[in-house]
């Protein structure tokens, strides 16, 4: 190889190396973005988890006898 193709090799090798760090770079920055967009869905599953829980523990209205009550209400007026 002479010297000038031995430093255009170079040059090609680093340009390769120059665009793998600008596109590792922007891969970076798109799993930052995934990471926040991610944290915000764990956040309503665990809040939506949580209202669930709350509804299971709730008595439902014909549990306590309240739905006999709420329709002696309705047909007394």
């Amino acid at each position: 190889m002479t010297k000038s193709e031995i430093e255009q090799k170079i040059a090609e090798v680093r340009a390769q190396g120059e665009a793998l760090q600008k596109h590792n770079s922007q891969i970076m920055q798109q799993l930052e973005v995934n990471k926040v967009e991610l944290a915000k869905i764990c956040g309503k599953i665990e809040l939506l988890s949580d209202m669930l829980s709350e509804l299971e523990k709730a008595p439902t209205a014909g549990e306590n006898g309240e739905a006999e009550k709420d329709a002696d209400k309705n047909d007394n007026g």
